[in-house]
């Protein structure tokens, strides 16, 4: 498939991210889930860094990050923070990652999305001067995992259909 044709199917990874971080603002309106909301949008970095980075840069992982402190009201910049250097992390396991089964993806995204949340956790208490439970860092985890194969699923398929590496 030739890119240069079709430029829009280049964003389609960051416009999911994008469309993610929006999903997960929607529904905080849900009563006492809004501490624990999974990062919607960490899981389409996850998927996108690790088998098209091509199309997913660490620029896109720092917007996103951003774009996700902006929506839900956080101190601006860890979420960008923590999610560049998940992304490098992410770089690095994705060659370990290829011809995988979708249990061992699984399995990197759990690993990866809990020390995201963690180490978010600990610089938002370090920011502050004050020790939030940890309780709520490690229910959102439980979330984020728990949700990954949806929208991984619908990753895989657009990845499979519009997003054909050129032979």
């Amino acid at each position: 498939m030739n890119f240069q044709r079709y430029p829009i199917r280049t964003a389609i990874p960051f416009l999911s991210a994008v469309l993610l971080a929006f999903l997960g603002a929607s529904i905080w309106s849900v009563p006492y889930i809004g501490m624990v909301m999974p990062p919607f949008a960490f899981i389409a970095l996850f998927y996108w860094a690790s088998f098209r980075p091509d199309l997913f840069p660490v620029l896109a992982a720092f917007a996103i990050g951003l774009l996700t402190d902006i929506i839900a009201g956080t101190t601006m910049g860890i979420t960008a923070l923590v999610w560049t250097a998940a992304y490098q992390a992410i770089l690095r396991l994705s060659v370990f990652l290829r011809g995988q089964s979708f249990f061992v993806l699984w399995l990197s995204f759990a690993l990866v999305s809990f020390t995201a949340i963690f180490f978010q956790w600990f610089i938002q208490c370090i920011i502050d001067v004050q020790f939030y439970s940890y309780e709520n860092a490690f229910v959102q985890s439980l979330f984020t995992v728990a949700l990954f194969p949806l929208p991984c699923y619908l990753f895989i398929k657009i990845q499979r259909y519009f997003l054909k590496h050129e032979e």
